[in-house]
């Protein structure tokens, strides 16, 4: 119960520090002046506001509006339209911050019988006209850039991209600002056209081109990158990305035998301690006084170990279409095992280890062919390639 009670105590005292820190007049004395703000407006909700917590929002609200007013002057000075978006920022704070406090007024400070005393400023209208100039600016910085993407150049069509998509900040719709993000988009995508080669001495299951080419068919992780399997002759190709296998190897068929044995020393109930006149001796508790009684137990073990591996290998390379200069190039491998053991045994099983025990009933399998073996590693192939590839795609979009 005492340690309750100090918990409780405990908590007392961190919530109290917590809310004595948390006033409005604490919040003013840390320049956090909006915080101080909309601490005090909760005071006045509760209709229990304290003179020092009114002087506080007084003279916290006068700061950070007098500070954004000023604020706002020095950005209207500013000649260019890169203003606006920050000017239509610090009018819209003004102005929430005054419809925060409006309802309250007037108030009054009774210790010094007067209401309080806010200075406000009428930013309704250049919150309209920088929302305005904002989009519009961001509208021009566009189409400049569209006429750049128009020749040819896919960093002014993303930049065109972008400053049309901030648009939304202000219009959900905005005059064809739909239409020419989609042009942008169609304009700053470098676009890679993917092929496969076989360079290896070995004839190549049917599907395992159409495998390896699946690992470009699904997205790129990037927006501004298309992988194309099948030339289309109404696109111009940026890049030009090539598979290539280039060796092959499947180990023959290996069946090796052997049998072994497993030994292992294990507890084989007790052994009880007697003393000098044959009797079995007891502990304190009256309990009988044993000890563990261990023997060697064994299995012979018949273990059949089947086993084949196919491996391939090549290469991935990019060419830059506008050069004809490799735009990277990475070797790439993979394989696949197959490997199964039938055991059998004879003796104790409790000699077993746990690798043995795993593989007990397992039982002779056809081993896979030639062509299914290649078919596996092409799948390990397929990522090796698509991860290879995925590593150069910000590359690739920096053009």
């Amino acid at each position: 119960m005492k340690n309750q009670t100090n918990n409780w105590m405990l908590l007392l005292v961190i919530v109290i520090s917590f809310l004595a820190c948390n006033t409005p007049t604490a919040l003013y004395r840390k320049g956090e002046y909006d915080a101080s703000v909309e601490r005090a407006i909760e005071k006045l909700r509760g209709r229990k506001p304290k003179d020092k917590d009114l002087l506080a929002l007084e003279a916290a609200f006068n700061s950070i509006n007098m500070k954004d007013k000023a604020r706002l002057e020095f950005l209207l000075k500013d000649p260019s339209d890169e203003k606006w978006d920050d000017v239509h920022v610090v009018s819209q704070r003004i102005a929430y911050r005054q419809r925060l406090v409006k309802p309250y007024l007037p108030v009054y400070i009774k210790s010094e019988h007067r209401e309080v005393a806010l200075k406000m400023f009428d930013v309704d209208d250049l919150v309209v006209q920088s929302k305005e100039k904002a989009a519009e600016a961001l509208y021009q910085v566009a189409l400049t850039a569209m006429e750049s993407a128009r020749k040819g150049d896919k960093t002014a069509a993303r930049k065109a991209y972008d400053r049309l998509a901030e648009i939304k900040r202000y219009y959900s719709n905005y005059k064809n600002r739909d239409q020419l993000m989609q042009e942008a988009h169609a304009l700053g995508i470098s676009r890679v056209l993917v092929k496969f080669s076989n360079r290896s001495a070995s004839m190549l299951p049917f599907a395992f081109e159409r495998e390896m080419q699946s690992a470009f068919s699904g997205g790129t992780g990037n927006d501004w990158l298309e992988y194309h399997t099948t030339a289309r002759p109404d696109v111009s190709y940026d890049y030009t990305f090539t598979t290539t296998l280039e060796f092959i190897t499947v180990s023959p068929e290996s069946v090796n035998n052997r049998q072994f044995t497993e030994e292992k020393e294990i507890q084989d109930g007790w052994i009880y301690v007697l003393d000098g006149k044959g009797n079995v001796m007891k502990d304190s508790l009256g309990n009988d006084i044993k000890n563990p009684k261990y023997v060697r137990v064994s299995a012979a073990v018949n273990e059949l170990w089947q086993h084949k591996e196919a491996k391939v290998s090549g290469r991935i390379e990019c060419i830059d279409n506008s050069t004809g200069r490799i735009a990277f190039s990475n070797p790439i491998s993979a394989g696949n095992v197959f490997d199964n053991y039938a055991v059998t045994f004879a003796g104790d099983k409790r000699a077993l280890s746990n690798e043995t025990r795993n593989r007990l009933g397992n039982s002779f399998m056809p081993f896979p062919t030639d062509e299914e073996m290649v078919m596996r590693a092409a799948g390990d192939l397929k990522a090796a390639a698509r991860n290879a590839a995925w590593q150069h795609n910000n590359t690739l979009v920096m053009r």
